[in-house]
């Protein structure tokens, strides 16, 4: 598969004409996060990793890549950390 993906990138004079398919593979995590930021950045969003499994060595076994404005933000900062105490009269 890698094979017809690089095809596809020598064939066309843009890289950032690919879309993303079904069962692409790449040779490196920097290609996967090269290749879908790219793609992000045509299509008018942003990345961001949101899951990533490592195996034996350190190597990666599976990335999540979501849209950067997907999910709720949950702050570390606790609630009570935030609230600035009034003096009421």
């Amino acid at each position: 598969m890698n094979e017809e993906i690089n095809s596809d990138i020598a064939q066309n004079d843009n890289e950032y004409d690919i879309v993303p398919k079904v069962h692409m593979c790449f040779d490196t995590f920097d290609a996967v996060k090269y290749f879908y930021r790219n793609y992000a950045i045509k299509s008018g969003f942003g990345i961001r990793i949101k899951s990533l499994i490592r195996g034996a060595n350190n190597e990666i076994n599976y990335i999540k890549l979501v849209c950067s404005r997907e999910g709720n933000y949950v702050s570390s900062i606790p609630l009570e950390l935030k609230i600035v105490p009034s003096q009421k009269k």
